[in-house]
């Protein structure tokens, strides 16, 4: 099982429960991170502007058996998409996060420099 998020640069941001919780938080993305070698973490900078999940987040699911799912949650609901269609824009829409994103290990760091400037 392979996970790969992209993260908004406001989410490592957003002090929810104070600033000790926050670093304890992004200190534990980056032990998950380091010690998952499944996990993909990327951070989405501010700095790459506009994006194309600007309207909200989704995820994509693949299994073994069967089609891959893309659940988008909006407020109030969740929407199940499986169209071909509907998934392959997601996918093109999920690449060019990807793209726009930090690679792993300069998200690594941008996390640590995080860490340090809410401390």
């Amino acid at each position: 099982m392979a996970v790969w998020c992209v993260l908004d640069e406001a989410a490592l941001r957003r002090a929810m429960g104070g600033p000790a919780v926050l670093a304890e938080q992004l200190g534990h993305l980056l032990a998950l991170q380091e010690t998952l070698p499944h996990l993909q973490l990327q951070v989405l900078p501010f700095a790459a502007g506009a994006h194309p999940a600007i309207d909200g987040t989704h995820t994509i699911f693949r299994f073994d058996a069967g089609g891959p799912v893309v659940v988008v949650e909006p407020m109030t609901t969740s929407l199940y998409l499986e169209e071909d269609a509907d998934v392959g824009q997601y996918d093109v829409n999920f690449n060019h996060l990807r793209s726009q994103a930090l690679d792993t290990k300069r998200s690594r760091t941008f996390i640590r420099d995080v860490i340090k400037e809410i401390r």
